[in-house]
């Protein structure tokens, strides 16, 4: 947990509350290991954090506000970038704002799911409503005041979506088919924290080892293979370290591994420029421009 402290302090100060996604032996000592060897690192302050909204589908209606009554996010966003949007808001904290129609029509969505959609989905949102200190009030102002917002920027905010619901157009990008107006109280914040213990954000950490792109190579701070050392996957700053949906990491793994693994074959570090050689064609060259990472 130092290391996650060091790099991302709001996940490490609250990872109880995380669900930490991989293996026990993700600990990050792939990356010290390279490091210790003279190995730079990079995007190391990013992470995949995932937040989901729904199911249930009607909370999508909902309006997502930061500690400010602000709104900051399409709420129908993928759920990785959900919970990046909310961890970058002060000390990760949002509610989701939505009035009582919306909110029974959750509970009755809840209450209607399959057995397996409702353990895997729609339990952990109907937790979360019911002890994750939801709040109530009968008007906006008084519901801001229950979640410590400012309640004429709140109110500002749910006309703006009320607004852009009458026009079937939404500024954030939200889609016009869960454009919802919120009218009618009770109105209901519920608690989108990543940092509470019923938010059951998954998370874990991207960003690693600076490699060289055409040899998957460790290079040190001035941009200079280190001789012998490769790293691939999450050990190394590859195309998932700038940011991650769900599927990138096979593929990731797949291509920077097969990379490595061909480079270290040939025993020898190639110059920028020099032919690559194709392992299955031995005569052959092919020539290829590189980068770094």
């Amino acid at each position: 947990m130092e290391k996650l402290r060091e790099t991302q302090p709001l996940l490490g100060l609250n990872h109880l509350a995380l669900v930490r996604m991989g293996s026990i032996g993700d600990d990050g000592s792939g990356i010290d290991l390279g490091q210790s060897a003279g190995g730079a690192v990079r995007k190391m302050e990013n992470s995949f954090l995932s937040r989901s909204i729904a199911p249930p589908r009607a909370l999508l209606g909902g309006v997502a506000v930061n500690g400010s009554g602000e709104r900051f996010v399409n709420e129908g966003a993928n759920p990785g970038e959900l919970g990046v949007a909310i961890a970058r808001q002060p000390e990760g904290k949002a509610w989701l704002i939505v009035d009582r129609s919306t909110c029974f029509k959750a509970l009755y969505q809840c209450s209607r799911a399959k057995r397996n959609e409702f353990k895997f989905g729609y339990a952990p949102a109907l937790l979360n409503i019911l002890r994750g200190g939801t709040r109530y009030s009968t008007t906006i102002l008084g519901l801001a005041r229950k979640i410590s917002v400012p309640p004429h920027a709140l109110a500002k905010t749910i006309d703006a979506n009320n607004a852009a619901v009458a026009l079937r157009a939404d500024p954030l990008g939200k889609s016009a088919d869960i454009l919802c107006a919120i009218q009618g109280g009770p109105y209901v914040a519920i608690n989108l924290a990543v940092t509470h213990r019923l938010s059951f954000a998954k998370t874990f950490t991207l960003g690693g080892l600076q490699v060289d792109e055409d040899t998957g190579a460790v290079v040190d701070d001035s941009g200079s293979r280190i001789t012998g050392l490769y790293a691939a996957g999450h050990s190394a700053a590859g195309l998932c370290a700038a940011g991650y949906i769900n599927g990138m990491s096979l593929a990731d793994c797949v291509f920077s591994g097969r990379r490595a693994g061909r480079a270290a074959s040939t025993g020898r570090l190639r110059a920028r420029g020099d032919p690559v050689v194709d392992p299955s064609n031995p005569t052959h060259a092919i020539m290829k421009s590189s980068s770094n990472a």
